[in-house]
């Protein structure tokens, strides 16, 4: 029987079955499908009105691929979208095993979500690798940050600091980043902790790196500070002024405007009492401003 008589076949057995009328996107696939060769038993196997075109498609491409019927009806499930079909239809692909894509192929995962848990398995991670992320709770960008810790060759012990609901893909990326740099738990400690966002976790990370002391890095651990605030202070350590120098603008009260022009006038040499003068966060920048310009025409007359 030629495509054409066995295409005709197909459609009208369904629609003696179900009064289903196929739309174009599902006609196409089960013409193609004829024309590349597949029996009409298998292209029966999608020729079903509860498939839409797009998860036709999908598992027409696996058995054009060669996948056998077992692994064609393990994700040929219309409870799957598209998307979660190309994900299974990948792993068994790529040469995972039924057992391996059966990990991922529950329809309590999104197809991004299968994502990375399939690149994990294709990875040959372990299971107990796996089984740090290969949880429903983790959104996928988490995932990611996840497996992206093992695939630079964390430890799972390292990557367990920071596989936590409570960090988002950002603050898990800052945690990662600082252990790859070679930090310590011990410093990466200091910052993960929810209570910092990124932009935060970014800021002690940077100067960790930078390989600040105890006591300087301490100037910035403190959620009330804005992220803006830590750059701040980390720019005053950079400039070389001291720990006691920088403390005297490392306040959460200050604006970052203030912290600016109190340490202009710590690098400028002002001395204590002229420090004092107008570096109070009582008074406003406007007021800071006019009294730091006046320190400048004072030391400029007695120069």
């Amino acid at each position: 029987m030629g495509v054409e008589k066995e295409f005709e076949k197909i459609c009208r057995d369904t629609l003696e079955k179900s009064s289903y009328q196929f739309d174009e996107y599902q006609l196409h696939e089960i013409w193609i499908g004829l024309k590349h060769g597949l029996s009409p038993d298998q292209v029966r196997i999608y020729a079903n009105p509860l498939f839409f075109g797009e998860q036709m498609e999908q598992i027409r491409f696996g058995l054009e691929g060669g996948l056998s019927a077992e692994e064609i009806n393990f994700y040929a499930r219309s409870g799957f979208s598209a998307s979660q079909m190309y994900e299974v239809r990948s792993g068994l692909k790529h040469g995972l095993w039924l057992g391996q894509v059966a990990t991922y192929a529950r329809f309590l995962f999104d197809n991004h979500q299968m994502k990375w848990i399939r690149k994990g398995l294709e990875a040959g991670f372990s299971v107990e690798k796996l089984e740090l992320y290969r949880k429903p709770e983790f959104c996928a960008a988490q995932m990611r940050e996840i497996y992206e810790g093992f695939r630079s060759r964390l430890l799972i012990r390292q990557v367990r600091l920071y596989a936590k609901e409570m960090f988002d893909e950002r603050q898990m990326k800052e945690i990662r980043l600082g252990l790859e740099f070679g930090l310590s738990p011990v410093q990466i400690n200091l910052y993960a902790n929810p209570e910092f966002d990124f932009r935060q976790m970014f800021q002690i990370r940077t100067g960790l790196e930078q390989g600040l002391t105890k006591v300087e890095i301490g100037l910035i651990i403190n959620p009330k500070f804005h992220w803006k605030q830590m750059s701040e202070i980390l720019y005053g350590l950079g400039l070389g002024l001291s720990v006691d120098q920088v403390r005297f603008y490392a306040k959460p009260e200050l604006t970052v405007s203030q912290m600016i022009l109190i340490r202009l006038g710590l690098q400028n040499q002002f001395s204590m009492e002229q420090m004092k003068f107008y570096a109070d966060s009582q008074f406003s920048l406007e007021e800071m401003e006019k009294r730091y310009a006046e320190v400048i025409r004072e030391r400029e007359i007695f120069r």
